[in-house]
Parts: C-alpha cells; structure tokens; sequence
C-alpha cells in the first residue's frame, strides 16, 4: 500500500497491530476506536490508531454459501487508505 511508505516504521508497525487486533474480533465495529463513515465515504468504517486513521470496508466471506455455520464465516477487512488524522479525509 503505497500510502503506507511515507509513514515512520514504527508508525507502520503500531497500525498493523491495531488492524490484526481487529480482523480477530468477531464483530469488528464493538472496538470503541471504530466509527462509522459519514458523507463522501458513506459505507465506509474507520479507526483511530494515535494520530493515524485507517478506512475500510467490512464484507461477508465471498466463498461461504448463505447455510454456512455464522460461527464458520469469515468476515473480510478491505483496508482503503491509511494516513494522518487531517489528511485521511479527502479524497
């Protein structure tokens, strides 16, 4: 992800963290630093790593037909962008 070059190494690192810490919730959108996307980003989450913020979209497993166990499903996490706080927004 290209935007994610421009970001200090260890930046990089917290924000992988605080994306793997999420993929493992069930239900992603309970973490308290998830907000949901407003505007030109409507269907859209995002989440507040320090002075960082991540844009994502949450989509069911594509390959689990609908009689899948809920238990079973996979949720997949699409990362968008990832920048600082007062440039993340614009598109």
């Amino acid at each position: 992800m290209r935007s994610l070059r421009r970001i200090p190494q260890d930046r990089t690192r917290g924000i992988f963290a605080a994306l793997e810490e999420l993929a493992a919730l069930s239900d992603p959108t309970t973490n308290s630093n998830v907000k949901t996307m407003k505007g030109d980003w409507r269907g859209c989450l995002r989440i507040r790593i320090g002075s960082y913020r991540a844009i994502f979209q949450l989509a069911d497993d594509p390959l689990a037909g609908s009689e899948a166990d809920p238990v079973d499903k996979l949720l997949l996490i699409t990362v968008l962008v990832v920048g600082p706080r007062g440039n993340i927004y614009k598109r």
